[in-house]
């Protein structure tokens, strides 16, 4: 499978020298997406996403956070991610931005941030 890789702005970038995506920048891709799907939103894949409305809940206890979206990411990425860590979480008015570190099964250490609104959106 062939993923498009995107840039700062989340168009689609192109590297005509090596025509390659980098296998981390796939992983990156392809967690934020799940991250940013409720389960049950896509309906050819229900089992796809997260549960937004329990990420709001715990939202203010970094612990439990960080126990459900490594459940989460863990059991989709398993052949991939070997854990994800809530390390801080931001609050801005009705915002909140959650930054995660990734640990992939190779060990190497991929930087996230997640965004959500009141209403579980981001």
């Amino acid at each position: 499978m062939v993923d498009f890789a995107l840039d700062d702005q989340n168009d689609a970038a192109y590297n005509s020298d090596t025509n390659d995506i980098d296998k981390d920048e796939s992983l990156i891709h392809r967690v934020l997406v799940f991250l940013n799907t409720n389960i049950g939103e896509l309906p050819w894949n229900v089992d796809f996403g997260i549960d937004l409305s329990q990420v709001m809940l715990d939202i203010h206890d970094q612990a439990a956070l960080t126990m459900e979206l490594d459940e989460w990411v863990t059991a989709r990425f398993e052949d991939e991610v070997e854990n994800i860590e809530v390390t801080g979480i931001t609050y801005s008015k009705r915002q909140a931005h959650i930054n995660m570190v990734l640990t992939t099964i190779d060990g190497d250490l991929i930087n996230l941030e997640k965004g959500v609104d009141d209403d579980g959106s981001d």
